[in-house]
């Protein structure tokens, strides 16, 4: 059986596809957090993507129990420090 350039070309971009999506969404996260951290902050550019994703997902981010204890408790939770519950894909 003979493959033709054509049929190759079509083969080697469906296979490849995943990787250069892939690729494109690395790059596009990276100046995202640079112009979070450039524009908020560290601790700021790490609250506001870990609540991006809660919102993409709702529940996926889980505060750990001195986070839970803070908000009970502050004035302005959690405003002190990076969040350090988990984000988990469900």
């Amino acid at each position: 059986m003979k493959i033709t350039r054509k049929q190759l070309s079509k083969i080697i971009n469906e296979t490849y596809e995943d990787v250069r999506k892939e690729s494109e969404m690395s790059h596009i996260a990276e100046d995202l957090a640079n112009s979070l951290q450039a524009k908020w902050g560290e601790e700021a550019a790490f609250k506001i993507l870990i609540y991006a994703a809660d919102v993409v997902r709702p529940g996926s981010y889980q505060p750990d129990d001195i986070e839970k204890d803070e908000f009970r408790s502050e004035p302005f939770p959690g405003a002190r420090r990076i969040p350090l519950g988990s984000l988990k894909w469900k």
